[in-house]
């Protein structure tokens, strides 16, 4: 993929695209940068300009000299969005991606043909995971970037995928160490648990939401995000055989559910 920058409030975002056509922004989640999506978005790049862009403080974005919140996080991605000349796109978050997602929805919701949830949900922290959140930040602030991610990348996945995965889990954790800076976990956790509510965002929804659901999710299990289903007119729901990161536990079944969710979106029944 093609490697892109711009520059926002003084602070570099880096972003990857590849790809032509309707544009599909694919978001990643906590603690890892755009490569989580790598290999399950290649394929869209057929048929689909595809961007994957770096979170502040993670892969090639660096952090502001400010407090990040979600406005900050979604206010990157819009633009992302003004730079490559993008009026109306598709939108796709994984965890933390889908708190983006769900707050750029709420604001700009005229950029968006669908968006999409992935092992995420719209429901705010309550004052358990909040005080969590806080103590996170402050272990991360102790230890590298390696050593944090070391320690919980494997916590994301189902049990039975990481005993069948050892060394592939190893290799994510080198990389993934190597591209997330401990202050950059810190303000992406504090700034998770500071998010606001959005419901109402899916309630409101004028486009169709795709709700993709790990059975075994420990982070974002399903019962964090099953009662959500029903609020927007329109939604795709797939629940698959994974933990938290679908994308790479269920790959197959997780393009298939987002093919047939553009083909929503797009109105579009003639395939892909």
């Amino acid at each position: 993929m093609k490697e892109k920058s711009i520059t926002h409030n003084g602070t570099s975002i880096g972003y990857f695209e590849e790809g032509a056509g309707t544009p599909i922004i694919f978001i990643h989640g906590f603690p890892m940068d755009h490569a989580a999506w790598n290999e399950f978005a290649k394929p869209f790049t057929e048929k689909y300009k595809v961007i994957l862009p770096d979170n502040p403080g993670f892969g090639k974005s660096s952090l502001p000299n400010e407090e990040l919140t979600m406005d900050y996080y979604a206010d990157c991605i819009k633009a992302i969005l003004e730079e490559e000349k993008i009026s109306s796109c598709l939108m796709i978050g994984h965890s933390m991606g889908g708190y983006m997602v769900l707050n750029f929805a709420g604001r700009f919701p005229n950029y968006l043909k669908g968006f999409g949830l992935f092992s995420s949900t719209a429901y705010a922290d309550d004052d358990a995971k909040k005080l969590n959140r806080i103590e996170v930040a402050g272990n991360a602030r102790k230890v590298s970037g390696a050593e944090f991610v070391g320690g919980m990348l494997h916590k994301l996945f189902a049990e039975q995928y990481v005993t069948a995965h050892e060394n592939e889990i190893a290799e994510l954790k080198k990389y993934f160490g190597a591209v997330a800076s401990s202050e950059g976990i810190a303000q992406a956790s504090l700034a998770m648990g500071t998010r606001a509510d959005t419901e109402e965002v899916l309630k409101n929804a004028k486009v169709p939401v795709l709700f993709i659901i790990g059975k075994d999710d420990k982070v974002v299990p399903p019962e964090k995000t099953l009662p959500l289903t029903h609020l927007p007119a329109q939604s795709l729901i797939e629940i698959n055989d994974a933990g938290h990161m679908g994308m790479m536990e269920a790959t197959d079944s997780a393009r298939d559910s987002i093919t047939k969710w553009i083909h929503l979106c797009l109105q579009d029944n003639s395939g892909s």
